[in-house]
């Protein structure tokens, strides 16, 4: 008995260590200061929490189209709006998982974002893009958030699903910003593709990763092309290339890391998302 024990531990063990890896940021997560189970609202939508949200047709109604869970600044109040944070997941996670995976809820919550962590629901299809397409009005009959401005982000299935939205896959799509990691676009996928909207995107690839090899920097190459920007990037002072004169802020953060985990820094995505919009003129 005490052998079978020893054996089930040391099992569980090798487990562990070898799946550490899809812990992202892990040495960098704090306690999670969010609140947990916000609570949602109730009775009619107050005034200052209404936006029109282009992404939906018909009032959102019942069980909410896919399954996630949302965290929310612990001084979350619904007297005001709040930026949204949409996580899309890689293939096979369940909600839970994403948040762990992503590693974001600290960080962005302590900066005054709501965050929703949706859960895989098989493999990725049209109909899962049309599900994830309502989930922001969705959200907005529950909580007090900017729902047609919302960011999206997402690793492999998740990055990937994310531009397919904003491309407008299953019909028009209100996306604040874009964060890809690991993404599954390369040339052949974008070949026939008409550009999006210009729209704010940090593309984050590892020069490991034996999955998508190089999809990153041809995704971040092709959308940079979509926003008109001069063809030579710089660096920025975090070890990112960012594209300059585009129409929207256009960045590319790679790191030695594999397909399993998120790539790129923290930090790295912070400053995306503290950086001013580039001034467009009329």
């Amino acid at each position: 008995m005490w052998l079978t024990a020893a054996l089930l531990t040391i099992a569980a063990a090798g487990l562990l260590l070898r799946f550490s890896g899809l812990i992202h940021w892990g040495d960098r997560l704090q306690p999670q200061i969010a609140a947990v189970v916000p609570a949602p609202l109730s009775g009619p939508v107050p005034a200052a929490c209404q936006t029109g949200n282009p992404a939906s047709e018909s009032p959102a109604s019942g069980l909410p189209p896919v399954p996630h869970l949302v965290r929310v600044p612990r001084n979350y109040t619904a007297d005001r709006l709040w930026p949204l944070v949409i996580v899309l997941p890689p293939a096979g996670m369940s909600s839970g998982m994403v948040e762990r995976h992503a590693g974001l809820t600290a960080s962005l919550t302590a900066r005054g974002y709501v965050i929703a962590y949706v859960g895989a629901m098989g493999r990725l299809s049209m109909e899962g893009l049309k599900r994830y397409r309502s989930l922001p009005q969705w959200l907005a009959q529950q909580y007090c958030v900017a729902s047609d401005r919302a960011i999206w982000m997402g690793h492999s299935n998740g990055a990937t699903a994310a531009l397919a939205l904003a491309l407008g896959k299953v019909g028009a799509v209100a996306v604040e910003g874009l964060v890809l990691s690991g993404t599954g676009w390369n040339d052949e996928s974008f070949a026939g593709e008409q550009c999006p909207a210009p729209v704010n995107v940090l593309v984050l690839h590892g020069t490991n990763d034996r999955r998508f090899p190089g999809y990153g920097r041809q995704s971040i190459e092709w959308l940079a092309a979509c926003h008109q920007c001069s063809p030579n990037p710089t660096k920025t002072p975090d070890g990112c290339l960012e594209w300059q004169s585009c129409l929207a802020l256009t960045r590319y953060c790679e790191t030695e890391t594999g397909h399993w985990t998120w790539a790129g820094e923290l930090d790295q995505l912070v400053n995306w998302m503290q950086s001013p919009a580039p001034q467009v003129p009329d």
